[in-house]
């Protein structure tokens, strides 16, 4: 017994001591063994890990470029983690939402969705994707009511309108192709909630990379990438008391092998006004700030050039 005891133990703190030097800030380097960025790894999937920077930024690195040392760093923190490679201790708390209508909810965000609601009527029931709404609980009741609302019937605002207006469609009932995120409830089911029902403040989280994730359909990595992203900033959003903190994506294909006479640089990109894309963070060689800027503008045409630092000296 007292054997066991020890062991069981000894593991926990070597548990804990892994946990406490993989959340300690560290350099970053590329497979050349240069210095990307220095931070304390937050989250990790099996594409890209996400680094929390001493000034709360975020940023994402793909996988493949980092070095090997750093790729074994993240291998012992997702065995840490469990099997969850989405990194319970990161992305597996449940957060309320308030939708601009009102309506509140609380659910983790998961992965970003394109669904279509088929609404329906059989033997006198109304159907919503073939569940009957005596069987719908109250949020994904109001779901459907909104959906309706929005793309169809302003009307549209209580059960007994819904029904209403399913009468008026006469054995014909429409669908209606929703975008948005699938969002998982307590109970440990998901819902796909649509992006118009958020507030301006929260799709400023939860906009960036959903062009890019449904642009790419054929790509399953693209979009698990893209979801695992949404997930990380969703989470960090709210335990950021909701400070509308992007990740920014860090892009190295601009990162040559010249040394000596140039320096490298990080530049911050970010979309145009009224456009919900990623932000980035390129890493480029150049002479001098003004090089770096020209290149990663001329990569990345019409976003808005920020903050410019030199990584090396």
């Amino acid at each position: 017994m007292f054997c066991r005891l020890f062991l069981l133990a000894g593991w926990i703190v070597c548990q804990s001591a892994i946990g406490s030097a993989l959340a300690e800030s560290r350099g970053w380097t590329d497979r050349e063994g240069r210095l990307l960025i220095r931070g304390e790894l937050i989250a990790a999937s099996e594409d890209a890990i996400v680094i929390r920077k001493a000034n709360r930024d975020l940023i994402a690195i793909p996988l493949a470029t980092i070095s090997d040392e750093d790729r074994s760093v993240v291998s012992d923190y997702r065995q840490s983690q469990g099997s969850d490679p989405a990194t319970p201790d990161t992305i597996d708390q449940f957060h309320s939402w308030t939708t601009r209508n009102g309506l509140e909810f609380r659910a983790r965000i998961k992965a970003f969705a394109e669904r279509t609601v088929q609404f329906g009527a059989r033997s006198g029931m109304v159907l919503v994707n073939g569940t009957s709404l005596a069987n719908l609980d109250s949020l994904r009741l109001q779901l459907a009511i909104q959906v309706v609302a929005e793309f169809d019937d302003p009307s549209v605002t209580t059960e007994a309108d819904l029904r209403r207006w399913l009468r008026g469609h006469k054995g014909n009932p429409p669908s209606f192709l929703v975008q948005g995120v699938m969002a998982e409830l307590p109970d440990g089911t998901e819902v796909p909630v649509p992006f118009f029902l958020f507030r301006a403040e929260d799709l400023e989280v939860l906009r960036p990379g959903w062009e890019r994730w449904r642009d790419n359909q054929e790509s399953e990595a693209t979009q698990r990438q893209e979801s695992f992203l949404l997930a990380v900033q969703a989470d960090q959003y709210h335990r950021q008391q909701q400070e509308a903190q992007q990740i920014r994506m860090m892009q190295t294909e601009l990162l040559g092998a010249a040394a000596g006479l140039t320096t490298i640089w990080e530049v911050y990109l970010s979309p145009p006004p009224g456009v919900f894309g990623r932000p980035l963070s390129v890493v480029v060689s150049a002479r001098d700030s003004l090089q770096a800027q020209r290149m990663a503008v001329a990569r990345y045409p019409g976003f808005v050039v920020g903050p410019i630092r030199a990584l090396t000296p």
